[in-house]
């Protein structure tokens, strides 16, 4: 976890892939996610190779308020196929500078 924050940090958006070590069972996820499993079926990743494909489940960016803290999230989810590191990049960039014009829009500041 803290290397996906360190990425996140470093790259201003974040994204997780399923966990393909979790074989996706159709649990609801207040099953998946009561602490009785030893493993979670998606994961923040804490690095990207542009080359390597992904089975993406999210991309996230901050939003920031005018005391420089988070004020949201926005994000990207639902997605069905697998993507390309490079892919994912273009999407997280994008992303990021959507919120960072948000974050201008409601007199925000960046950290």
């Amino acid at each position: 976890m803290l290397g996906a924050m360190a990425f996140g940090r470093e790259h201003g958006y974040f994204f997780s892939a399923q966990n393909l070590r979790v074989p996706f069972t159709g649990e609801s996820a207040q099953q998946v996610f009561s602490g009785q499993r030893p493993d979670y079926p998606t994961a923040l990743l804490a690095g990207i190779k542009a080359d390597q494909v992904y089975a993406l489940t999210s991309v996230l960016a901050p939003v920031f308020d005018s005391q420089r803290q988070v004020a949201f999230f926005l994000g990207l989810m639902g997605f069905t196929s697998q993507h390309a590191g490079a892919e994912i990049e273009r999407m997280g960039r994008g992303l990021r500078e959507a919120c960072d014009r948000i974050t201008t829009f409601i007199a925000g500041k960046q950290p």
